[in-house]
């Protein structure tokens, strides 16, 4: 995908700040986000937590310093992405065909955690049978 100027309402050089940024961040703490970022712009720890297989506990210092590098801010109940091109950048640099296997395997994993229909898995629709 290709941006332009200003679109989504950030510049080139905004954008090209916000991925030095995730350049700069650990290859597990890289992972961790492109999980993330296929749970969409927000998403609940817990959910995160559970598809990446990873404790909360865990996840802490990686949320940190995703946080630490402006790339996350949380809100009252949710982390969300900085800016969605972040979330878009991330979610896309994992193929197609492994991205609509992962969206498959989480929503089979959210619906199995008891995450009950809401808007982190039904994006995917015909992904889970019930």
């Amino acid at each position: 995908m290709v941006w332009i100027e200003g679109e989504a309402g950030i510049g080139k050089s905004a954008l090209s700040a916000f991925l030095a940024r995730l350049a700069d961040l650990d290859v597990h703490v890289r992972s961790v986000l492109r999980l993330a970022a296929l749970l969409g712009v927000g998403f609940d720890v817990g959910q995160l937590a559970a598809i990446s297989g990873l404790a909360v506990r865990e996840l802490v210092p990686v949320l940190a310093a995703a946080q630490e590098a402006g790339v996350l801010e949380p809100t009252e109940e949710r982390l969300v992405f900085r800016h969605v091109l972040i979330q878009q950048v991330l979610s896309e640099q994992t193929p197609e065909p492994v991205r609509r296997a992962l969206h498959k395997e989480i929503a089979l994993t959210l619906a199995g955690a008891g995450a009950g229909p809401g808007p982190a898995w039904t994006r995917w629709p015909g992904t889970c049978r019930r």
